[in-house]
């Protein structure tokens, strides 16, 4: 009976809202947050809708007389090129804003159904518009700024002006073309339009960071380096941590660094060494041509060579490469070829630097490579201890990188290069030091071409199957040697079949130590 009395005494409590004054003044202010709520979600509403008129309006604009005649709307490339952009962009753009914001299953049903329909174009459709843009450029010599403000030609009437997007995107497909130079015309044409008065509003998704990254990046592969590097530079100014610009930075100055420390008749030594050039070789290095250079066989006081001694050619003293005959067998080759074909791909530089390593894909290298743990396979693990009888080196694992087996067609080569890309002072490969020295070996005789040359030091080796041309990277203080400066001259005729072993520092302490003063070098 107690806890029904307290039950109804509650709800006549309850009831009693109308004539209390102090709680109906606070409905009063609940009714104010509603209100507040409301209107936000109006003001919200609006600016969603206003996005969405932008939108409209700018395609309003692009469209012209296309509701007109459609065919006469199509028949100029650029308003084609807008169209294709268009459904692939800002038609997506909408209907993913809309999925966000509002959710509007109405609307959303109805886009889904269209793009369903035949006539709603496709990304390929749009990719094939770019390459199509760039093929008139191409073949008619045509301006890209003119392009740009949708000019082809004077005789036809003007399509509207491209986006600072467009002229992104064209550029990007200009590099997946390999043309870097209309990468170059087509980025700085959209940083234009990014940068003026009056950029379009929907210009804001290219960003001016991406345009410069395709800007240095096009530059560094049509070789101008400093320019990649101050376009490097430019970024760092706008995001001081962008991590791309900072390795782009490194990778470029270290290149443009090989290049500046090279003689300045270095390609034209380079050149000469390929041809086997006698008359310049003798010119250039007549005092180190000497006639103490020689071919022996020795043991190395090693019991497995007291057997089978090892075929040594001495190609060069200071510094030294060597060039060992037959150290390959017939079944090694073999095994090495016919496991790397099928995982061939195309050949990058890496620069390894303390925090990670940065690949690159330019054009200073072209041949095809496939990495192969040597450590791990029964064929080819007896190659090792050869290779430590050979050159007096550590080859247990971690103290050598993977095999690299690389294939060179006809006109395959690698441009003047370090062996070792890392700064001096950097950790190495991986923790476990720098690539110390090299072995290359050779696995097929090249009928013309496909020489290892030395243009500092005036050396040339060549290509002789079953051979290995052995060199140090770095000198007995610690330093690069700038005299290992080397490159593969192109093949002329067939193919050339090569593999790189670069031997570690770490597990080298006591196998090649330091020198007993900083100019003990070799």
């Amino acid at each position: 009976m107690g806890l029904l009395w307290l039950l109804v005494t509650i709800t006549l409590v309850d009831g009693d809202l109308f004539s209390s004054a102090s709680r109906m003044a606070t409905v009063v202010t609940v009714e104010e947050k509603l209100i507040r709520e409301a209107l936000d979600y109006v003001d919200k509403e609006q600016l969603r809708l206003a996005e969405i008129r932008k939108l409209i309006k700018q395609i309003h604009r692009e469209r012209g007389h296309a509701v007109n005649d459609p065919k006469e709307y199509v028949n100029h490339p650029v308003q084609s090129f807008q169209l294709l952009r268009r459904f692939r962009r800002q038609w997506i753009g909408l209907k993913n804003y809309v999925s966000l914001n509002n959710n509007d299953q109405a609307y959303l049903s109805k886009a889904a159904a269209l793009e369903n329909s035949p006539g709603y174009p496709k990304e390929d459709d749009y990719i094939d518009g770019a390459k199509i843009i760039l093929k008139l450029q191409d073949t008619y010599k045509l301006n890209t700024s003119l392009i740009g403000d949708g000019v082809i030609t004077t005789r036809q009437p003007k399509a509207p002006p491209l986006l600072a997007e467009d002229c992104y995107e064209l550029g990007i497909h200009a590099w997946n073309a390999s043309s870097p130079e209309y990468v170059k015309q087509w980025m700085e044409e959209g940083l234009l339009r990014l940068r003026s008065d009056k950029p379009s509003e929907y210009d804001h998704y290219v960003g001016e960071v991406n345009i410069l990254h395709q800007i240095s990046a096009s530059l560094y592969k049509q070789g101008s380096i400093s320019e990649a590097i101050d376009i490097a530079k430019q970024i760092l100014e706008i995001d001081p941590w962008n991590t791309a610009a900072l390795d782009r930075k490194t990778v470029y100055e270290e290149q443009l660094r090989i290049m500046q420390a090279s003689d300045p008749d270095s390609n034209e030594a380079t050149m000469a060494l390929c041809r086997n050039d006698n008359t310049y070789i003798k010119k250039k290095w007549r005092k180190q041509h000497k006639r103490s250079l020689y071919c022996h066989f020795t043991h190395y006081n090693r019991p497995r060579l007291f057997i089978r001694p090892a075929k040594v050619e001495v190609l060069n003293k200071k510094p030294p490469v060597i060039q060992f005959h037959d150290i390959l067998t017939e079944k090694e080759m073999a095994f090495i070829k016919k496991t790397a074909e099928p995982h061939l791909s195309q050949s990058r530089v890496t620069i390894k630097t303390k925090d990670e390593n940065t690949s690159i894909k330019p054009d200073q290298r072209k041949s095809s490579i496939a990495w192969m743990n040597i450590h791990q396979s029964h064929s080819l693990r007896s190659i090792l201890p050869r290779v430590e009888d050979y050159t007096g080196l550590s080859t247990q694992e971690n103290h050598t990188e993977y095999l690299q087996a690389a294939h060179y067609g006809v006109g395959g080569f690698y441009k003047q290069h370090f062996d070792d890309m890392t700064d001096e002072d950097s950790a190495g490969y991986e923790g476990l030091g720098k690539r110390i020295a090299t072995v290359l070996f050779y696995m097929n005789d090249v009928p013309e071409g496909g020489g290892t040359v030395f243009a500092r030091a005036g050396v040339r080796a060549s290509p002789i199957k079953g051979s290995a041309v052995f060199w140090y990277n770095f000198l007995k203080n610690g330093k690069r040697d700038r005299e290992s400066l080397h490159a593969g001259c192109p093949v002329l005729m067939g193919t050339k079949w090569a593999a790189n072993l670069w031997i570690l520092e770490y597990g080298q302490v006591f196998r090649r130590k330091c020198g007993l003063s900083p100019d003990d070098v070799y």
